[in-house]
């Protein structure tokens, strides 16, 4: 009875052990998806028809890929005792949690299980900020400065939108409407009761919230402000006060980070996410996740594994984009840090890794640098992330604080917006397009990639038209650069090549108010393809600055 007893301590001090200083989620990977009863055949089992619609317009069939894992290897690694928090159709696996070694060694010896791996070690001190988020500048921000531009007064969401050259595409009414936007974060923190996104609520285009982290057992309102401000820079609506870039979009909120600690963990998380995004049909994803180091030194990350390959929530982001989702994640804030290198997943293809600059365009030296590690452009775009328009999650005000957290949603609001106005062309073209308007797309970088875009811009080369326009008054045709509606005032043209060098320079004088004013430049159809800046100045304070791509 002594040795009985003895035993039965020593178990019990050892699942003390492994609960408290152990690991106790595991990553389990299956070896087949065999007397599954899903099929190819009958897609609609595990996809909405908007994500096979999806899937049509890429040319993308569904395959044994897409298929959930078998519901009877879930129930039997259940019936361990562990308890199952997510799946990934993808990997073919599942995320659980485990109180003791047992239950390891129980689910090891299932005929189907491939393999186990550890995916957390719990640790008592807590990690402060999301791992793409820079908070050493959050300042209160007024909406004194509105700007009233075409059809929205953005307030003090102007410049971010302007930089980007969106409010184009605003007044076009490509203002999101149809579209569905995933956002893959750490929870929206009182952004249910926030009065800035009351018309979301009014209009019910949060179509659903999901907890991948832990099973959706915490209510998602109550946790993870970071998810709340990155969340406004898209759907904030209060005329004069703060417009995000993508206010009539619908969303789907999706949490798979937990701010307490640094775990691998999430990685899968967000895996199971960016599927549910894809399964549900949304449009866009954007995440403004990034991981490097965990708080399990084994799990780390390395230089070399940023080849978009190597990471599970990488590889992911690519299969989410191979079937003809844009997903845009964060470069992450390491520019000025020992890392200094962009962040697990914006390593992954086919998608937009989103740098930060400031309100002139300049790069901001906390955004995180590529290139990947086999040699792609990255970050490929960047938006305003240093002192970025955004709401407190506390008090619902209107803020600026910096980050590729913030500089992320502002373009993706932006990108579902082109879609809108574009919705033929695939992903790839939409982002083709988006990396063609940009200001350095001849020229990539490491600090900027392709630079900044203009979505004006971009929506012309996916309709065909050379050229640029901007509301309400400069147009341009085969005929040259027109000007409607504005008042009599003399015109200067000057048009540059992306070296900056001078091409031409152009007067003529508007006499007639409200008719076409055509500027021709002089040996247009000789000039060579590629892009060009046009700048165009009136003595009544006009002012348009556009890029053109000469085919």
């Amino acid at each position: 009875m002594k040795k009985i007893i003895t035993c039965l301590v020593l178990i019990f001090i050892s699942q003390i052990i492994f609960s408290q200083s152990s690991n106790t989620r595991y990553w389990v990977a299956f070896k087949d998806k065999n007397g599954s009863p899903y099929s190819v055949g009958t897609p609609l089992q595990f996809l909405s028809q908007r994500a096979l619609n999806r899937r049509a317009l890429h040319g993308y069939a569904v395959n044994a890929q897409d298929i959930p894992v078998n519901p009877s290897y879930v129930s039997q690694v259940r019936a361990t005792g562990a308890i199952v928090i997510s799946s990934s159709r993808w990997f073919n696996g599942v995320t659980v949690r485990v109180t003791n070694p047992a239950q390891v060694t129980a689910i090891n010896a299932l005929s189907f299980v491939q393999s186990t791996k550890s995916v957390a070690r719990v640790k008592s001190s807590p990690r402060i900020v999301p791992a793409s988020e820079n908070i050493s500048s959050v300042n209160q921000k007024t909406s004194s400065t509105t700007q009233s531009v075409g059809r929205f007064n953005y307030g003090a969401g102007y410049n971010q939108i302007h930089l980007l050259n969106g409010e184009c595409l605003h007044d076009q009414y490509y203002d999101g409407i149809g579209m569905q936007i995933a956002e893959i974060d750490d929870g929206f923190l009182n952004a249910n009761t926030i009065s800035i996104f009351d018309s979301v609520w009014a209009q019910n285009r949060v179509i659903t919230k999901h907890n991948f982290f832990n099973g959706d057992t915490t209510d998602l309102f109550a946790i993870g402000g970071h998810g709340t401000s990155v969340f406004s820079c898209m759907a904030a609506f209060k005329s004069g006060s703060f417009i995000g870039t993508a206010p009539y979009a619908k969303y789907y909120l999706l949490r798979s980070e937990v701010d307490s600690s640094e775990q691998i963990m999430e990685e899968y998380s967000w895996v199971a996410a960016i599927e549910f995004a894809d399964s549900a049909g949304a449009d866009v994803a954007t995440s403004s996740l990034g991981y490097t180091l965990f708080d399990d030194g084994t799990q780390d990350h390395t230089w070399a594994t940023l080849d978009g390959k190597t990471s599970v929530a990488s590889w992911s982001a690519t299969l989410a984009a191979r079937r003809g989702m844009i997903v845009c994640v964060a470069a992450g804030n390491e520019g000025n840090k020992s890392w200094r290198k962009i962040t697990i997943p914006s390593d992954a293809d086919s998608i937009l890794c989103v740098g930060a600059v400031d309100a002139s365009g300049i790069y901001a030296g906390f955004s995180s640098q590529g290139y990947s590690a086999d040699g792609r452009v990255k970050p490929d775009v960047m938006s305003e992330g240093l002192n970025s328009t955004i709401i407190s999650s506390g008090g619902g005000n209107v803020i600026t604080s910096s980050g590729t957290s913030f500089a992320t949603p502002i373009l993706a609001g932006m990108v579902a917006c082109l879609w809108q106005g574009n919705p033929t062309k695939t992903n790839m073209q939409v982002m083709q397009a988006i990396k063609q308007s940009a200001t350095q797309y001849a020229t990539p970088d490491s600090l900027m990639g392709h630079g900044i875009p203009d979505f004006c811009l971009a929506d012309q080369i996916l309709k065909g038209t050379v050229g640029i326009y901007t509301n309400p008054s400069l147009q341009y045709d085969a005929s040259g650069f027109y000007v409607l509606g504005i008042e009599n005032c003399n015109l200067t043209l000057e048009m540059y090549d992306m070296q900056g060098n001078l091409l031409v320079s152009k007067h003529t004088k508007i006499t007639n108010y409200g008719a076409r004013t055509t500027i021709e430049i002089p040996s247009y159809n000789t000039m060579a393809a590629g892009m060009y800046i046009v700048k165009i100045t009136s003595d009544k304070g006009n002012k348009w600055t556009r890029k053109l791509v000469k085919s």
